[in-house]
């Protein structure tokens, strides 16, 4: 593995890491290495997280969703869920870089093309 490459995901777990709150103590250049986050060394904070969608937003959504089915007359057709990470439905663009940088990473030949 290209060493740039190499130091970007490892840059990139560890800005990830950094944002769960862990500490960079655990980050050391001789131990950097793929294999350095695994089922058996990722912190339990990151395996416990929790991603739920929640809240009195979604609650009034889903009553106008409801409605709309029912055939209530609102200014509007439908909605478009955008507190759940999804900005296509709002015809952004996908954010592709990391996926590109694990995807050379894991296997170089892309790099070739």
């Amino acid at each position: 593995m290209e060493g740039p490459i190499k130091m970007t995901l490892l840059i990139a777990c560890l800005l990830i890491l950094l944002q769960q709150g862990e500490s960079a103590s655990f980050f050391r250049p001789e131990t950097a290495r793929l294999s350095l986050l695994d089922s058996n060394t990722i912190s339990q904070s990151v395996i416990d997280a929790e991603y739920a969608v929640r809240g009195p937003i979604l609650d009034r959504a889903m009553e106008l969703e409801a409605d709309l089915a029912a055939g209530v007359d609102l200014p509007f057709d439908e909605i478009v869920s955008c507190n759940i990470g999804n900005p296509q439905a709002l015809q952004q663009a996908p954010l592709s870089y990391v996926r590109d940088v694990l995807a050379m990473v894991l296997r170089p030949p892309l790099m070739e093309a």
